[in-house]
Formats: structure tokens, sequence, C-alpha cells
């Protein structure tokens, strides 16, 4: 279901980023690689969360954790899915060979940090929602079924391109993309909050 690349098609030294390379443990004792860019320290800023096809899924679950976090002001979903057994059935679809493992697959995965379980947890949270027309990987329809599940302030942003460039100009859709770029600016701006000052939903 997760098909990441070999090489790196964009490094934050390329976009004028500092960063530097950490290696992460998890709980399970798998190695993770990071790039930890940091922002510069103010006085009680706010957080966003912002997550891109699966890790705005584990994002949208993950959250729920953090929500008495005074600083979390909202999340950004881009691409995100309902749920991972449903996904196992949409990629064992796209061939003959693994068509009939689509369910014994699937039954396999279990349901425990499904996105659509978690969005009614979030509703105290705005949530700006992005998910292409175009996405080959996620089927457009996920965006609603999203949506219609978060009860709290939310944005749907049906933007074009395909998966995960939402924010990239390098496309053929740039002008959709500046679009989006200036939507995410706006969201952020009009949802900022702090540790002292929140901002009423």
């Amino acid at each position: 279901m997760f098909f990441p690349q070999r090489e790196h098609l964009q490094t934050p030294d390329n976009l004028g980023l500092e960063y530097r390379d950490i290696e992460l443990s998890t709980a399970d004792g798998t190695q993770l690689h990071a790039w930890l860019s940091e922002a510069p320290e103010t006085a009680d800023q706010g957080l966003f969360i912002l997550g891109q096809s699966i890790g705005a899924s584990l994002m949208l679950h993950g959250a729920i954790l953090h929500l008495n976090n005074p600083k979390l002001c909202g999340l950004v979903s881009d691409a995100a899915f309902t749920r991972y057994r449903t996904m196992v059935r949409h990629v064992a679809k796209q061939s003959w060979l693994t068509w009939p493992l689509q369910y014994p697959v699937s039954w396999s995965v279990p349901g425990t940090y499904d996105p659509l379980d978690a969005l009614p947890q979030l509703n105290t949270l705005p949530i700006l929602f992005f998910h292409s027309r175009d996405d080959q990987i996620i089927p457009f329809a996920n965006l609603d079924t999203l949506v219609t599940a978060h009860s709290g302030p939310h944005q749907r942003v049906a933007s074009q391109g395909r998966h995960t460039a939402t924010f990239n100009q390098n496309n053929q859709h740039k002008n959709n993309q500046n679009e989006n770029r200036q939507i995410l600016l706006d969201f952020l701006a009009e949802n900022t909050c702090s540790a002292t000052q929140l901002k009423p939903l």
C-alpha cells in the first residue's frame, strides 16, 4: 500500500531551509530517518499539523492525543483516506493477480487508527481538507466522507493535479497550486491561537 521512492525529489536546502538529519526509534524498535527544520522561536506561537496521503491519515488519528494542547490551532489534511482496510482493497483491485486477495488481506489489517473514527473527536479543531479530483492513488470520494464525519469548523478544497501535488508549483496546474498555497496561508492566519489567548471557534 505504501511505495516510497528511493531517490529524494526535493530536499529542504533546495528550498532555502535549514535542517538537520535525525534518526528516530519507534516503540517497536523500527528505525526511522527524518529531517528536522525548526521554526524560529516566538512568544506562544500556535501550532498547525499538515499531513499528506498516509501522513494525513495518520495525522488525523494521532491528533486526538493532543486535543488538550492549547497551542494546537488546527489541522491540514491533504489526500487522506478514510480507512486502512478500504485502501488495501482499493490497491488490491488494481491488478488481476491481487484482486482475489482484496478481502482476505484487508481483514488482516487492524482498523485501530482509521481516520474516519477519529474525526468526531476532533470537532473542536478547525480542519482544512485538500484532495485532488485527479488523484490516481487515493480516490477523490474519500474527501467528502471525511468532511462529513467532521462536525467542527472545516474547509473543503477540491484541487487539481497528481497525488500530493497540492502545493507543488512544478506541474501543469501551477495556477491551482498557487491558489492552494494562498488558501493554506489564509487558513493559518484565520485560525491562529496561542497558549495564552485561544481564538473562539
